[in-house]
């Protein structure tokens, strides 16, 4: 199927920016009816997998997956998932917001904890205050080193680093009068590192626990039994099946995703699936137990064998006339010798959306992205794909006066920090006037002299009347001289060198660095206090549940030139 020759727009989300705003494009009702047509939707579907109905294949995967957890899979299920990083509280509100929009539905809501992708950071950046009290960032590991290796696979190097990283956030953040929530969580994260789990296991445990002390009961799963579910690994031999026509869709829906965003870069925002010989690229990686770094991975035929390679050696195959459960017991052994298939992003979401989800949450980025596996699933399977909401929210961190309002006080609109936009917009204004003041001064000396002198006066109805007497034609040059004339002899009367411009200029920059600090919404939910950050989460969700109208919505078409 080729790309529509018709403009077509794609939804642009953006982080709020004040605090307590959250970004949730979807109201109570629209959820409800939104539930209910993506169920109905998928199950009267004619889509096919691998000769399968997708309405079974999706009764079968549901049964697998809540047989974990021993939940019901005739109910709804509302689904998100993210990475187990320590990542920000905007994106902690997605598993806030799961719980309250499954309790206020009658619906299950499930995590998957996407361990398979790459662990990129060991460290934190963390607030601090310097000796002269002002703000600034300190980096704090957890670890000496990353891998380049999936979460599932990072496993620690420096277990001193790790024991101590608590004690070092406290210690960073005792300025501030309060003691982080990572404190409380830290003895179960020792006892799970004795244990030998990945780090990626250990801060999704930790998290989890948090969650269930605070009344969130969502269901967490990990990419490996996603992974081992019939409906996965179904989809993905219905993948390799017809890889050649997914490569072109795939391909001709990336194309078409980056004209409508004006991208150049063909790495952006995933690769292209590429052909080496006769081998097709499939959207999964590969690591294996001898060797934990990703990559990617092909499917390829020999004759009456097709095969799954990473380029180097063969992972799988089987014949092409064997039966589908022959090749699906197959790829189910993979794990346990050593073989770790992984999907990547986009067929993530997309096994996600159309095994197992009722309602699928996402945050800012796969809500941006996955607009394009909405072009892939419709062109590829033919049918129109279920629909999805976008949730993240901003809360800064309460720098000072956080034990006023620790526990009983809800209300977000009454936190000190509420205030720190408006600061931070008055700092850049003053920086943006401290770069001009020069200029000004120059060439605009009156408006900040007193013109208190007779000759002062005098000096600016010369000036007035000299722009009121602008020639119309022929030669201004002495016009010019007068006016500059007259404006340098104003200017002489400020007396400002230009090292005291790049002194206020230098101030308004640090005053302006310093706002920034307090609007950040980029640190770690772990330094933030427990009862503090967990109420106003709470509050959120209850927002991102109300219903009126879509709250604090950011969106604007993009459109493609073709």
């Amino acid at each position: 199927m080729s790309t529509s020759s018709k403009a077509e727009s794609y939804l642009h989300f953006r982080a709020p920016r004040r605090h307590g705003e959250i970004l949730c494009t979807a109201s109570t009702e629209e959820l409800s009816a939104g539930i209910a047509k993506n169920s109905r939707s998928l199950d009267c579907s004619h889509v096919s997998i691998h000769g399968t109905a997708l309405r079974d294949v999706r009764r079968q995967t549901r049964h697998e997956i809540g047989s974990l957890f021993h939940v019901d899979p005739s109910q709804p299920w509302i689904v998100g998932g993210h990475q187990p990083e320590l990542f920000h509280p905007g994106v902690w509100l997605k598993n806030f917001a799961l719980h309250q929009m499954a309790k206020q539905h009658s619906a299950i809501a499930l995590n998957l904890v996407v361990d398979h992708d790459v662990c990129n950071h060991v460290s934190i950046r963390v607030p601090s205050r310097a000796a002269d009290g002002a703000l600034e960032i300190e980096t704090i590991p957890w670890d000496s080193s990353a891998s380049g290796v999936p979460w599932e696979r990072q496993f620690l190097k420096d277990a001193k680093l790790f024991d101590t990283f608590a004690s070092r956030l406290n210690s960073t953040l005792s300025h501030f009068g309060f003691t982080p929530l990572i404190d409380s969580m830290w003895g179960h994260a020792l006892h799970l590192r004795d244990s030998g789990h990945s780090v990626g296991h250990i801060f999704a445990t930790l998290r989890h626990s948090l969650e269930t002390k605070h009344g969130v009961h969502n269901r967490e799963f990990f990419s490996r039994q996603l992974v081992q579910s019939t409906g996965f690994r179904l989809l993905l031999l219905h993948l390799v099946t017809h890889r050649e026509r997914f490569r072109d869709v795939h391909n001709l829906a990336l194309q078409h995703y980056r004209e409508a965003h004006r991208i150049r870069s063909t790495s952006h925002p995933v690769p292209d699936l590429r052909k080496i010989n006769t081998e097709i690229e499939i959207p999964v990686w590969v690591h294996t137990s001898e060797d934990p770094r990703r990559r990617a991975v092909f499917a390829g035929a020999n004759g009456n064998q097709v095969y799954l390679t990473d380029q180097k050696t063969t992972l799988c195959s089987w014949a092409r006339h064997d039966s589908a459960e022959l090749i699906l017991h197959r790829l189910a052994n993979l794990d346990a010798a050593g073989i770790f298939l992984r999907p990547r992003a986009l067929l993530t979401t997309m096994s996600l959306r159309m095994l197992l989800a009722d309602w699928f949450v996402h945050g800012i980025g796969g809500g941006k992205y996955d607009q394009l596996n909405d072009r892939i699933m419709a062109s590829f399977f033919d049918f129109q794909p279920p629909e999805f909401s976008v949730i993240s929210g901003t809360l800064y961190f309460p720098f000072e006066d956080v034990q006023q309002s620790l526990v009983s006080d809800r209300t977000i609109s009454r936190d000190p920090c509420f205030q720190n936009y408006m600061l931070f917009q008055t700092a850049k204004t003053t920086w943006l006037d401290a770069r001009q003041l020069e200029r000004k001064h120059r060439y605009h000396p009156e408006k900040t002299l007193p013109l208190s002198s007779p000759d002062e006066r005098e000096l600016l109805a010369q000036k007035m009347n000299l722009l009121k007497a602008r020639p119309v034609e022929g030669s201004r040059k002495q016009w010019h001289q007068d006016v500059e004339r007259v404006r340098n002899q104003l200017a002489q009367r400020v007396r400002f060198s230009h090292n005291e411009y790049s002194a206020k200029i230098a101030a308004a920059w640090h005053e302006l660095q310093q706002a920034q600090l307090r609007i950040s919404r980029e640190f770690s939910f772990a330094v933030y206090p427990e009862s503090w950050l967990v109420s106003r989460l709470q509050a959120q969700a209850e927002q991102c549940c109300q219903m009126n109208a879509k709250t604090t919505v950011h969106t604007s078409p993009q459109t493609s030139p073709t």
